[in-house]
């Protein structure tokens, strides 16, 4: 079974439900040297429990890392982020709607500023922006650019500054985009 087949079959098994989506055609989900998807599944689910609606395999800082989207069993959303090269959480944010006053009681950039902020730094289409709460409280806008010349960004920008915080390339998705 080559490595799409199965990180599609693990993903169907664990629970990882929605139409297939990528954000360009999707390849290699980890290098030789990586841990396994279902690896890095099993630490993010340990994490809330629940399930995994999807998965994103995405560079930081020259990093691969596996980015969940975990519906813990209470309800919440959580982004959990391990890294495939030694299957350790990378970074935790609680994901939330804009009513959410979580974020909206604290955010103070306009969702229109956040986007011409990442369109004005990565040239393209917004895909789709989601909103987050870091761990120390923070809101943050998470925006997925498609670029001008190809490929897909995800761009972070601070809800409060309105700066960039994190900008990194999206190789590939799989599960529910919302």
């Amino acid at each position: 079974m080559n490595k799409t087949c199965y990180a599609m079959a693990i993903l169907a098994v664990t629970g990882v439900v929605g139409s297939t989506s990528t954000a360009a055609e999707l390849g290699e989900y980890a290098d030789a040297d990586d841990k396994t998807l279902e690896q890095c599944l099993q630490v993010a689910l340990d994490v809330f429990g629940g399930e995994a609606l999807s998965v994103e395999y995405k560079l930081e800082e020259g990093d691969p890392i596996y980015d969940f989207d975990i519906l813990a069993p209470d309800g919440v959303r959580w982004e959990v982020e391990v890294n495939a090269e030694n299957a350790m959480v990378w970074e935790i944010e609680r994901e939330v709607d804009v009513s959410d006053p979580m974020f909206a009681d604290h955010v103070q950039v306009a969702e229109a500023a956040a986007i011409a902020t990442a369109v004005a730094m990565f040239p393209g289409t917004v895909e789709s922006v989601e909103y987050g709460v870091e761990v120390d409280g923070s809101p943050v806008y998470e925006i997925d650019v498609n670029l001008a010349g190809g490929g897909e960004m995800n761009v972070e920008v601070d809800g409060i500054t309105g700066r960039i915080t994190e900008a990194n390339p999206e190789l590939w998705e799989i599960g529910e985009n919302e």
